[in-house]
């Protein structure tokens, strides 16, 4: 016979793993860096002209740009878009781009990008979702346990 306790011990175990999972490998690189990457621009960002360079990546209607612009202080970067939905602009095109000025290389946005709803919210919100769901999950096989074991130990 198991033990009095290993049973949940296990869950409660398996649980918290699967909650830091996703909470490493979905919510935070792909929900709440983001948001904090826009929030940092928009407080502290330069605008500045960029070149578009062209298209870096392209998969299944989404595109990647490249995009070639100097900070203030004359130094050279390239911007690689996230790769989401449709071109933001055409190879040649001159548009304003926002960088941190201490992180120039790390965090850098277009306007237009800034301007429209980050799908960062949508991984945000559907990670706490699958945790909230993780949770509710658990506690009910959990009840489901004890429920056994209380009807086992009547009869």
């Amino acid at each position: 016979m198991v033990k009095s306790g290993f049973i949940e011990n296990v869950f409660i175990v398996v649980d918290v793993f699967v909650v830091l999972v996703i909470l490493a490998v979905g919510v935070f690189p792909f929900g709440i860096r983001p948001l904090f990457t826009d929030r940092i621009l928009r407080k502290r960002g330069v605008t500045v002209k960029a070149r578009c360079a062209g298209e870096h990546y392209r998969s299944e209607g989404q595109v990647s740009e490249k995009f070639n612009f100097r900070t203030l202080e004359g130094q050279r970067f390239t911007y690689r878009s996230p790769l989401w939905g449709p071109r933001v602009s055409e190879a040649g095109e001159i548009l304003d781009i926002v960088y941190d000025p201490k992180s120039p290389s790390r965090r850098v946005r277009t306007v237009r990008e800034l301007e429209q709803r980050s799908w960062a919210w949508v991984m945000l919100w559907g990670g706490l979702a699958c945790i909230i769901l993780m949770q509710l999950m658990t506690w009910g096989v959990l009840a489901f346990v004890d429920y056994l074991r209380s009807s086992m130990e009547t009869t």
